[in-house]
C-alpha cells in the first residue's frame, strides 16, 4: 500500500470522502425528512456540480473514488423537465498541490472514451483549497482554461452558497468550521 497523503496532510483524501458523501446525501429520504438544512446544502452542491438550478427528482447518484486515478467520479441521474438526464461529474482535488503530468487532458480522454457511446453529459471540476487570488489558484485556473476548455475551477471557499450550520457534525466540521 502506498500512502502519499504526507505531502498534503491528507486533505485531498478528506475532500474525496466529503465530495462522495455530499453528492449521495440528496438521494437519502431519511436525511431529507430529518435534517432539511443538511439535505438542502448537499442538494445545492450537487446542483452546482451538474450545472442545474433545480431538478424535479434525483433518481440516483453512484460515486467512485480513484477510478482510473481520477479522484472522484459520479454518475448522476435526474429528472428535469419531465425527462431523465444522465450526468457524470469528474472531480480532481488539488489541496495545496498543482496539476501535473497532463492530468486534466488524460482524465478528460479517459472519461470521453468510457462514455463515448452513452447519452451522458460530463462536468469536469478541479476543487482546490487555494483561495481565489492566491498564486496557486491562478496557476490552476490557467491550466483549466488551457485544457480543452472543459475543466472548471472551484475553490473550497466557494463550494457552498450558505455557511450556516446544518446540525451535521460530519458536514459542519469540514465545510463550515474549516477544520
Amino acid at each position: 500500500m502506498k500512502d502519499d497523503s504526507e505531502n498534503n496532510q491528507g486533505y485531498e483524501h478528506m475532500l474525496d470522502f466529503q465530495m462522495s458523501w455530499v453528492m449521495r446525501v440528496p438521494t437519502k429520504q431519511e436525511i431529507k425528512s430529518k435534517n432539511k438544512k443538511l439535505y438542502k446544502r448537499c442538494y445545492g452542491i450537487l446542483m452546482k456540480l451538474i450545472e442545474k438550478d433545480k431538478v424535479e427528482k434525483i433518481v440516483s447518484v453512484n460515486v467512485w473514488k480513484q477510478w482510473k486515478r481520477i479522484d472522484v467520479i459520479a454518475e448522476v441521474v435526474v429528472e428535469y423537465d419531465g425527462k431523465e438526464e444522465k450526468h457524470v461529474v469528474v472531480i480532481e482535488d488539488k489541496a495545496y498541490t498543482m496539476i501535473h503530468d497532463d492530468q486534466l487532458n488524460r482524465y478528460e480522454r479517459t472519461v470521453s472514451d468510457w462514455y463515448a457511446d452513452k447519452d451522458i453529459k460530463p462536468h469536469y471540476w478541479v476543487i482546490t483549497f487555494f483561495s481565489e487570488g492566491e498564486d496557486g489558484y491562478k496557476t490552476i485556473k490557467s491550466m483549466c482554461d488551457s485544457s480543452n476548455g472543459k475543466w472548471q475551477l472551484l475553490s473550497y471557499d466557494n463550494v457552498l452558497d450558505d455557511y450556516s450550520p446544518t446540525g451535521s457534525e460530519l458536514f459542519d466540521d469540514f465545510w463550515i468550521n474549516k477544520w
